[in-house]
């Protein structure tokens, strides 16, 4: 909510808050020398870790910060796994389960009483 008068403490701290995520995510206009330096404090304490690199991670979840485009992944739209990880195929199948279309009671008692 924005006010008339002055921001509220908790709209100033989004603000830090969000500059200091979007710094961490490689947004430009958040780039070091863009922001304040005390948003900035430990920030190596909350890295996104060692496994894969920032630029692939993006690459991988399908979010460009510099050209502010996400791409359509089809194996998360199609409940599947993600390249390279096809070996956890297993743990998807309780999806394929759930997105089975179910037959309504009424559906169920039609077919049974065509049956009689």
């Amino acid at each position: 909510m924005h006010h008339l008068i002055a921001p509220s403490a908790h709209e100033l701290l989004e603000e830090l808050v969000v500059s200091r995520i979007n710094h961490q995510l490689g947004f430009p206009e958040a780039a070091k020398d863009a922001v304040p330096k005390e948003i900035l404090s430990s920030i190596e304490d909350y890295s996104m870790g060692t496994v894969r690199s920032l630029d692939d991670y993006m690459k991988f979840i399908g979010v460009d910060v510099t050209r502010k485009e996400i791409t359509r992944l089809r194996w998360c739209e199609d409940g599947m796994p993600p390249p390279g990880l096809e070996h956890l195929k297993h743990l998807y199948n309780w999806l394929d389960k759930l997105l089975k279309p179910k037959k309504s009671w009424v559906s169920q008692l039609i077919g049974a009483l065509k049956e009689i």
